[in-house]
């Protein structure tokens, strides 16, 4: 009974233990592990697993011992493997862990890593067994590899990097000194380009005063010429004989021409004032109370023999009672701005067109000026640029493309407003300027 006991409880124990192998053998294969067993003293070796893959084999075509791995070890490492195997089996390391790498018929370089250690005869110290485990490390060699490789490089950019970040700081000091010269040029060209459109301007103001101004001179000395002359006939009537009727006369045609002469002169200093402000006001833009409509009205006046020559039409609408508290001379830039946009391209090719200038208030601290023509229109991308600077479309053709830049800035920086263009083909171009009756004040609560 007891025999057949111990009989039951050995398979039992041998079961467990096929159990277990299988549970090493598979946990193995998981870790990519091949593990073998060398009796010394019968010269055999026992693998748990496959090393065939490992040298380049077919799978379970190797079975033999470390002599027959050795011829599989690379030539500069086969020494290193052999004497590690010698020092562990005379108890010099009780264990070892190394690379080594294998070399395959295709002539590939694999590593591989190997764990062993030896067990002793405890009388004569002799080694009675060796066990080991190896696995393929090639990937993770080749990985450090490319680390390394790629440390390195980095090392090597690091070590550079000094010097280029140095040359480039030159590099780009160079570049912009050379650009803050390009831009001191751009902007003193700028400079030049709007002194000259200043002075053209007052060059049309002076052409316009000066022809108003012909008709009051020249009526006035006609008039002057006359009386002159009546007086000359009637100092010869009086060395004969004066009738009363005739010193009626005389007396009558006198005053008739000293108050036409008069009315001529008032009329030509009403036009040196207004040059004299209208020229003050171009040239030193100095800041004073007006009246919107006397303004507009000077600087239409200032550019209406350029319209005279034209069949142009033009509608003012502004009410006499707006005053402001601002720039005179940049707002009539603006409009003799506007007025020379719209014959110069507006009109281009036209028999003849209108312009309309209104202006009213916008809530009692803002003013809306209008101002639109029946032009040849701007197609989109004219509108999207005509503020920019140095843009014409008569480039080469005696257009600066400062203009309207000019117009945009004054409204904007100088007079504290805003501008807004809206124009298609074929539909007249249309300005419309929102500005505050005191320079400097906001606009909040005008829209």
């Amino acid at each position: 009974m007891d025999s057949g006991s111990d009989i039951t409880a050995g398979r039992a124990d041998e079961q467990a233990l096929k159990l277990s192998m299988r549970h090493v053998l598979l946990s193995q294969d998981a870790l990519g592990l091949v593990t073998w067993m060398w009796d010394i003293a019968s010269n055999r070796t026992r693998w748990f697993g496959d090393l065939s893959p490992l040298v380049g084999l077919s799978p379970g075509s190797f079975s033999a011992g470390f002599r027959e791995y050795l011829p599989f070890v690379h030539p500069d490492d086969q020494a290193m493997a052999r004497n590690t195997m010698i020092e562990c089996m005379k108890g010099i390391r009780p264990t070892y862990q190394q690379l080594e790498r294998v070399v395959w018929r295709d002539g590939s370089i694999h590593w591989l890593e190997t764990y062993g250690m030896a067990e002793f005869d405890e009388r004569s110290g002799r080694a009675l067994v060796m066990m080991g485990v190896v696995k393929d490390v090639t990937a993770r060699k080749k990985t450090e590899e490319a680390l390394a490789a790629s440390e390195a490089e980095l090392r090597r950019l690091n070590s550079t990097l000094e010097q280029r970040v140095a040359e480039r700081t030159t590099e780009l000091h160079a570049a912009n000194a050379h650009l803050t010269e390009s831009l001191a040029s751009l902007n003193r060209a700028r400079h030049d380009l709007v002194q000259s459109e200043k002075l053209a301007s007052l060059g049309s103001l002076v052409a316009g005063i000066s022809h108003e101004m012909n008709t009051p001179v020249g009526n006035a000395l006609l008039v002057a010429s006359t009386v002159r002359e009546k007086a000359l006939e009637f100092a010869q009537q009086v060395k004969i004989k004066v009738t009363r009727s005739a010193l009626d006369q005389f007396f009558s045609e006198t005053i008739e021409g000293m108050s036409v002469l008069l009315a001529n002169l008032d009329r030509t200093v009403d036009l040196i004032r207004n040059f004299k402000q209208l020229a003050s006001d171009q040239t030193s833009d100095q800041r004073r109370t007006f009246r919107l409509a006397a303004v507009i009205g000077e600087a239409m006046s200032a550019i209406g023999p350029t319209l005279k020559t034209r069949p142009i039409t033009v509608h003012i609408d502004v009410p006499d009672d707006i005053e402001m508290d601002s720039y005179p001379g940049p707002l009539s830039r603006i409009v003799i701005n506007l007025v020379n946009n719209s014959i110069i391209h507006g009109f281009e090719g036209r028999e003849r067109g209108s312009i309309e200038l209104s202006a009213h208030l916008r809530g009692p601290d803002a003013v809306e000026i209008v101002y639109a023509d029946d032009g040849v229109g701007m197609n989109a991308e004219v509108v999207r640029h005509i503020f920019d600077p140095f843009f014409t479309t008569k480039l080469g053709k005696g257009g600066s493309g400062l203009g309207m830049h000019i117009t945009y800035n004054l409204t904007t920086t100088v007079l504290g407003g805003r501008i807004q263009v809206s124009s298609k083909l074929k539909e007249g171009a249309r300005f419309e300027l929102l500005l505050p009756r005191v320079a400097g004040a906001a606009l909040n609560g005008a829209d």
